[in-house]
């Protein structure tokens, strides 16, 4: 007397494997790009230290600086710097700019690449060359 097969056979197998597949490739640019959106707080947090240092400097200087912010964010996701060439002479202007990095792919949030906040407490963001964009201050 024969058993019956216990397995799955090679037909179940690859349509499972295919199910898995088309389920993987629909979810994983929602997943890329969630975790991008979640590494701009990095950026977020970066451009406010930054402004309060400002801020604090101003108060000792009457001039804000180009060098009280640092050169990276907490998590390193983007490089910090300090855009005064709309200034005049006094220095009573700044625009804090994070810009993304490689690091975990971060450069890859072509929508949202630049993120700037200046002395106003004005929030903006650009592409990569230099295209505003609206919503990524959410």
């Amino acid at each position: 007397m024969t058993r019956p097969g216990r397995g799955f056979t090679l037909i179940e197998l690859l349509i499972a494997v295919a199910i898995v597949s088309i389920l993987a490739a629909i979810a994983y640019p929602s997943y890329r790009h969630q975790v991008l959106r979640s590494n701009r707080t990095d950026g977020y947090a970066a451009l406010m230290a930054c402004a309060q240092a400002q801020e604090r400097w101003f108060t000792k200087t009457n001039k804000y600086s180009d060098s009280v912010c640092g050169s990276s964010s907490p998590d390193g996701y983007y490089s910090i710097s300090i855009d005064q060439s709309a200034c005049s002479t006094t220095l009573n202007c700044y625009t804090a700019v994070a810009t993304a990095t490689s690091k975990g792919g971060q450069d890859d949030d072509d929508k949202c690449e630049k993120l700037t906040l200046n002395h106003l407490g004005q929030k903006g963001s650009s592409t990569a060359d230099g295209t505003a964009t609206t919503d990524c201050w959410r």
